[in-house]
């Protein structure tokens, strides 16, 4: 599981700089952060969804392996999303 996210991570730096280097947005402090906030976002919302599918059954009997790491392939999934470009970020605003 530790190399699929290493594999992630790896393919969100390659794949930025080939964004940078082709003229899309570049990965500055503001990106970071924004694509930062997005992904902590997806990952509650995931979190929180997962959660209430199993509302079924009592808190103690959920699958919180299952559920945090469906959570956190969701926030990996956001940070390659914002690779494509960020609004907040394109418009020069200050996050």
């Amino acid at each position: 599981m530790a190399l699929l996210y290493l594999m992630h991570i790896a393919s969100i730096i390659v794949l930025g700089f080939y964004n940078e280097h082709r003229g899309g947005g570049s990965m500055s402090k503001n990106w970071w952060k924004a694509a930062g906030i997005r992904a902590i976002k997806t990952f509650a919302q995931v979190t929180a969804a997962t959660i209430g599918a199993g509302a079924i059954s009592p808190i103690h009997e959920i699958d919180w392996i299952y559920c945090l790491s469906i959570s956190a392939t969701a926030a990996v999934l956001s940070l390659l999303t914002s690779l494509g470009g960020l609004p907040e970020v394109e418009d020069d605003k200050k996050i």
